[in-house]
């Protein structure tokens, strides 16, 4: 892991460089995305980024303990911390009680399950 740290940092810093929507604080803003969805990075939030931003998020912290690096840890804590509020304000129908594809969505068909492959990704790396 030690080796590859200056490269996983730099991806870090770019991911980070990508989270600045304002009305989702913490959340990749209107980043394209290989999603089903064409043309998904017009509208400013999508579950499918968020959810691979926070495995990502949960992956550096990991592996900053592990490394022994106690600022990009902080870093990567604070961005998983804000990427989970802001996911749970911008993206959760409390209502119907399911994510909605992207931010502003309304109705049953924006449900897609599919988006959520980060958390798929996450748990399958027992990173919860």
């Amino acid at each position: 892991v030690k080796s590859i740290w200056p490269t996983l940092i730099h991806g870090l810093d770019w991911q980070l460089s990508q989270c600045g929507n304002p009305a989702a604080p913490g959340l990749p803003y209107k980043l394209v995305c290989t999603y089903d969805i064409e043309v998904l990075e017009q509208y400013p939030t999508t579950t499918y980024n968020s959810f691979l931003h926070l495995a990502m998020m949960k992956a550096i912290t990991e592996l900053a303990v592990i490394v022994g690096d106690n600022h990009t840890l902080a870093r990567a804590e604070a961005a998983l911390a804000a990427g989970l509020n802001g996911v749970r304000s911008q993206l959760w129908d409390n209502d119907s009680h399911y994510f909605r594809a992207y931010n502003g969505a309304t109705g049953t068909g924006t449900v897609m399950s599919d988006c959520l492959y980060g958390a798929s990704i996450a748990h399958s790396l027992g990173l919860g």
